[in-house]
């Protein structure tokens, strides 16, 4: 039975997939074979799972070696269907830095919240002031922490 035939219709995967899709996911001093990158493709084409764009790191994993041994690649990534990416347009996929461990961690944010910077020229808004005094007098239960 086909995995995409038992998952729910809006589904995502992400993780360590230990492949990589291309050359241009490893970094290496040796030059050395590409092993199962063809089927790792087949599989997200059958699937038809788009790969979520990611920022951050290039690489997620290393092999902690040194010299001519370093290995670099990018194995943790994410995959979603095209619905998926339809319901989150504001999705964050961040790889972050590989610091205890041979792999760096991947953060999914569902809603990319841009930071808020207020604008001097609001100031000559002749609505500007009835804004800020309704947003102040604006009662909530519990915590405004976001």
């Amino acid at each position: 039975m086909l995995l995409a035939n038992i998952a729910h219709p809006n589904w995502l995967c992400i993780g360590d997939f230990n492949h990589i899709l291309n050359g241009d996911d490893k970094f290496s001093f040796n030059e050395g074979r590409i092993i199962g990158s063809e089927s790792f493709n087949q599989l997200i084409s059958d699937l038809e799972l788009c790969e979520l764009a990611a920022f951050g790191q290039r690489f997620t994993w290393m092999n902690n070696r040194e010299d001519d041994d370093f290995v670099t690649e990018r194995l943790d990534r994410a995959f979603a269907i095209v619905d998926w990416i339809h319901t989150y347009p504001s999705y964050a996929l961040q790889n972050l830095p590989i610091v205890h461990s041979d792999h760096g961690p991947i953060m999914l944010d569902f809603e990319l919240r841009l930071p808020f910077h207020f604008e001097r020229m609001w100031l000559t808004h002749p609505l500007c002031k009835h804004v800020v005094q309704q947003a102040w007098n604006f009662r909530t239960n519990g915590s405004r922490a976001v």
